[in-house]
């Protein structure tokens, strides 16, 4: 059983806090993204837009959850799964796997340069089934994610050696940490320093994402 959080009880709030500064960073990446698309006509820049819109959205709705789950902290730390999840946590935390999950995928799309929608609903309907139909959502829910994350960043990679370009490698960077947060949360749930630095790592790669498409809109200036 993969665990939905384990976390310290002194951490929690600040976690809630970080969840909201995550939401406030992807936001700002996303409005970025916009003036970048406007300002080079790139429709693939358009997908990165939305798709940070989604993972905005997911982070706002995790927040909400960990919000209603604080009384239940009563011990030194807070280990969560579905199974002990009550009917309004569990939907909070399906609303968040959902925005994250079509965020990610409109960023995988992005990278594969198509204009295909039947792939795009392809890559949409199986990560969905994938999680449905798998006996543990969060960790099949990890693992896709973790997928998707590791074929974006080899996208930055590629783009980074091609044109040895400042901005792509902060790109780069950014979502290097986060897939290593993903594979560090999916693979060693259970330690709760996992949490923690986990979050930390979090902030500072969608840092790093935000600092390079805001660079681009100052170029043009």
């Amino acid at each position: 059983m993969t665990y939905v959080y384990v976390v310290p009880k002194w951490f929690f709030g600040t976690s809630i806090a970080l969840e909201v500064l995550f939401a406030l960073a992807t936001f700002f990446v996303a409005f970025y993204s916009f003036r970048v698309a406007r300002i080079y006509r790139d429709k693939a820049i358009n997908l990165m837009t939305v798709g940070f819109v989604f993972v905005a959205l997911s982070y706002l709705s995790k927040a909400a959850v960990n919000v209603f789950l604080l009384r239940e902290i009563t011990t030194g730390y807070l280990a969560l799964s579905l199974s002990n999840l009550n009917s309004v946590a569990s939907a909070g935390f399906y609303l968040y796997i959902s925005f994250y999950l079509i965020g990610l995928i409109l960023l995988t799309y992005m990278t594969f340069k198509s204009s295909n929608a039947d792939l795009f609903l392809l890559i949409t309907v199986l990560s969905f089934i994938g999680i449905w139909v798998s006996p543990d959502k969060v960790f099949a829910f990890s693992i896709i994610s973790a997928v998707m994350l590791c074929i974006i960043t080899l996208h930055f990679a590629r783009s980074y050696e091609r044109n040895k370009n400042g901005r792509t490698l902060l790109i780069f960077l950014g979502f290097l940490g986060l897939l290593l947060v993903g594979i560090g949360f999916t693979f060693a749930e259970g330690y709760y320093v996992n949490y923690v630095v986990g979050h930390l790592l979090e902030l500072a790669s969608y840092g790093l994402i935000l600092a390079s498409i805001f660079s681009l809109t100052k170029k043009r200036k």
